[in-house]
């Protein structure tokens, strides 16, 4: 897609033709766009989240290549506005990641779950498959089941028929799927407004999606990379500096604006900076807004207590925010192989933080539709909802998901599995934080 789009040359793509037919990879040039490391050339998979920009009709857009590791696609996911789910026709990859353990519904369920609502499905592969329109309408038919239990309207998914080795359904019809005559949605959009559309190829339906929400509180960027010098990834600017990236959650941040980390940042052991230089796609610019991914250099930081991955960066002068001692959060107990009782201990995923966090109260036992069961219960187990309190163990800063969505929704998991194969999973958002 990054090259049929013209973000990267034909000469670029032939080097890597050339390098991966010598690894016997030859199948791995476009893969490589992306997959930039030896080992992941070397393992034909990714394994690190990578960034591209490309440029539609009618959108910049940032691409985040994202590995199957779980944390990794929460990572990714809390910075998305949108989605493209890549789903495999091929017979048995499909059934595999749509089993109860399988990947493609997992990451479905997480995005789901992190506010990520608009969806491109692109059923991939379809040369593999012959160009099979039963293959199509199979996927298509068992997909639409699974994303309306999951909370999806099944009206707005944009289902489309691609081949990522030919580029057919790109940026053109393909010829070998004339059955394919587009897909038709419906969705509201940020006013409450029904908006209809159509489209054709897959640069067609992401400018279908809708720009999030305007958001103009106090300036929220979640660090999601610490780029040291000679990375890389660092920017060209940096000059042998720390470089960072991040992910605007409200607000506008600008160059020149004195910012200050938190939870890093403490009255004994300041983490406080200035914005010397501001990036979107390796472009300096003025300002960066809610849902733009930056890249940004610091200056009077201390390289003794400097900013983390999971901090999250906002203006100097507002005290609205800081490190939190506790979070009281309604949640739904997705899967578990267990009960679970006060005590309990699990690792919780808030953006691009991750904290170890103890329960230390449950208030109410609520069903599916948030109605109350039982006050004080002992336990909550896998399908339960919950209104419960978590101590965290770890400095940590988070917010109501009513203040700040980006830092209001939460993921729980401790690396276990429940009896069918499914990783311990509990979602939910944030109702109240009690400050350090």
């Amino acid at each position: 897609m990054i090259y049929k789009c013209g973000s990267i040359t034909k000469r670029q793509i032939s080097t890597f033709e050339k390098e991966s037919l010598e690894m016997g990879k030859g199948s791995s040039k476009y893969a490589w766009v992306m997959d930039r490391t030896p080992e992941e050339r070397e393992r034909g998979m990714t394994l690190e989240v990578n960034y591209w920009r490309i440029k539609t009709e009618k959108y910049f857009c940032h691409l985040i290549d994202v590995p199957h590791a779980i944390d990794q696609v929460i990572s990714a996911a809390s910075q998305a506005d949108a989605a493209i789910l890549m789903v495999d026709a091929k017979k048995g990859s499909f059934e595999a990641g749509y089993a109860m353990d399988g990947q493609t519904r997992q990451h479905a369920f997480i995005l789901y779950c992190l506010g990520v609502k608009q969806l491109i499905v692109a059923v991939n592969q379809m040369d593999a498959v012959n160009y099979d329109q039963e293959r199509y309408n199979e996927i298509v038919l068992e997909m639409s089941e699974l994303l309306k239990k999951i909370g999806y309207n099944p009206k707005a998914i944009r289902f489309i028929p691609i081949s990522g080795w030919t580029g057919e359904n790109f940026l053109e019809p393909a010829s070998n799927m004339s059955w394919y005559q587009g897909t038709h949605i419906e969705m509201m959009n940020r006013y409450g407004n029904l908006v209809r559309a159509s489209f054709k190829t897959l640069f067609e339906a992401i400018n279908t999606f809708l720009l999030p929400s305007d958001d103009s509180g106090p300036m929220r960027t979640c660090v999601s990379r610490v780029f040291q010098p000679g990375d890389d990834h660092n920017l060209q600017i940096g000059n042998g500096r720390f470089s960072f990236m991040g992910h605007v959650e409200r607000g506008i941040l600008k160059p020149g604006d004195e910012v200050v980390f938190y939870p890093t940042h403490t009255n004994s052991n300041p983490c406080t900076a200035r914005i010397t230089n501001l990036e979107i796609s390796h472009e300096e610019t003025t300002s960066a807004k809610k849902g733009n991914i930056v890249n940004f250099i610091l200056d009077g930081i201390s390289h003794a207590n400097s900013p983390h991955v999971g901090d999250v960066m906002v203006h100097k002068s507002d005290s609205s925010i800081g490190r939190i001692r506790s979070f009281q959060a309604q949640v739904i107990v997705q899967s578990h192989c267990g009960s679970i009782e006060v005590g309990y201990q699990t690792t919780v995923l808030i953006n691009s933080a991750q904290v170890v966090v103890r329960l230390t109260a449950i208030e109410r036992q609520l069903d599916r539709r948030g109605r109350t069961i039982a006050e004080n219960p002992a336990k909550i187990e896998e399908g339960d909802g919950a209104i419960v309190t978590f101590e965290v163990q770890e400095p940590l800063t988070a917010e109501p998901f009513k203040d700040c969505s980006g830092l209001g929704r939460l993921i729980l998991m401790d690396g276990n599995k429940n009896s069918e194969g499914v990783a311990n999973l509990i979602v939910g958002v944030i109702r109240e934080v009690e400050r350090v």
